[in-house]
């Protein structure tokens, strides 16, 4: 194939680096798929990994407000090299606030576009610790990058929907598990020890653990467990549930998921959660540990409750979902199993790469025609 057309340079643009999820599985993963293809991929990220570490962390405004005119100076630089590329692939956005002057200067000068985004970015939710920036976000500006691209890379279905009323190109490609990688180890309850509950997560998204917080409390009335906390950067409150609080780390990441008995993946129902795209969840099957996950969006096309996972709405639902898994050891390897083999056949990297690279050549057929 790369002997039959003329290799291309892309430009990727991304707000995190390799530390952020969203790089490390959307993008990174697949430069090898890319290569291979005869596409040279150049990733410029937004955040530093100082100022990504800083995000999270409460006040430190005038270094945040520092890094991130520094970093946004070297954003707009990075313009002067677009010549160099026959196309930009941007990730959610090119800038974290503010309104799209970057992608607008690509679309101006010519330079075909290709937007993929795995968030219901559109509705401007944002970090609690970093509020006042809210306004700063322009969540209008996703509908005219839409406009602008020529390819649009959705991760589920709700967002696609979203997406069609801008641009009809667009490709739902969930967001893949290298099952090379995510491999089931034998589980830790095999010798009496007491079974691990595990949620893993970022700081804005711990409020879902503490949404559930009665859930864990009746349980632990009722059953023991340790409930593993990772990466919540902050310590909850859940009196009477005993647990284990660790920051994430993303060289002992691979090993967090697979050495929980059972996982959890609690969403509100609101419009927010339904554009996500399951990945904690994905993660969890892809090391064979069942996983309890709220009845929100997505989830309903990962999970079929009671056969490789289930899916539970309210405080009772929930109890009764652990408490069964809890209590079944044999229900947990069979619905393990079944769970991972729903990675292996339709969230897999080996899967979803090519339909990655398919969209991503379709950048320019579609432009050449």
């Amino acid at each position: 194939m790369v002997g039959e057309r003329m290799a291309k340079r892309l430009l990727i643009i991304t707000p995190v680096s390799e530390r952020g999820a969203g790089c490390r599985y959307r993008i990174q993963q697949y430069l090898p798929f890319l290569e291979a293809d005869g596409i040279q991929a150049t990733v410029q990220p937004f955040y530093s990994d100082r100022l990504f570490e800083l995000v999270y962390a409460e006040g430190a405004y005038g270094r945040k407000a520092l890094l991130g005119c520094q970093r946004a100076l070297a954003r707009f630089g990075q313009l002067w090299s677009l010549g160099s590329f026959d196309g930009v692939f941007i990730y959610r956005e090119a800038l974290p606030i503010g309104p799209p002057i970057w992608e607008w200067v690509c679309a101006r000068r010519g330079l075909p576009i290709i937007f993929d985004f795995d968030d219901a970015i559109f509705l401007g939710d944002t970090n609690p610790i970093n509020g006042a920036v809210h306004r700063l976000k322009c969540a209008w500006k996703v509908s005219h990058v839409l406009r602008w691209s020529r390819q649009v890379i959705a991760g589920n279905t709700y967002l696609a929907s979203y997406a069609q009323a801008y641009q009809r190109r667009v490709t739902i490609i969930p967001t893949p598990i290298d099952t090379r990688r995510y491999q089931p180890v034998r589980p830790s309850t095999g010798n009496g020890a007491v079974p691990v509950i595990g949620w893993i997560g970022t700081p804005t998204s711990a409020k879902y653990v503490e949404s559930y917080g009665e859930a864990f409390r009746r349980l632990a009335s009722r059953r023991r467990f340790v409930l593993r906390v990772i990466g919540a950067g902050r310590s909850l409150h859940l009196p009477g549930v005993t647990l284990e609080e660790r920051a994430w780390s993303l060289e002992r990441e691979l090993e967090e998921f697979q050495r929980c008995d059972i996982g959890v993946y609690p969403l509100l129902d609101d419009a927010w959660s339904r554009g996500k795209c399951g990945f904690k969840a994905l993660q969890f099957m892809a090391c064979g540990v069942p996983v309890v996950a709220s009845r929100v969006g997505m989830n309903y096309e990962i999970i079929t409750h009671g056969v490789n996972g289930l899916l539970a709405a309210s405080i009772p639902e929930w109890v009764e979902a652990l408490e069964v898994l809890l209590d079944d050891q044999a229900m947990r390897q069979r619905v393990g199993e079944a769970a991972r083999a729903t990675v292996e056949a339709r969230y897999s990297l080996a899967v979803n790469a090519p339909k990655f690279v398919r969209a991503v050549q379709q950048l320019w057929d579609t432009s050449e025609r």
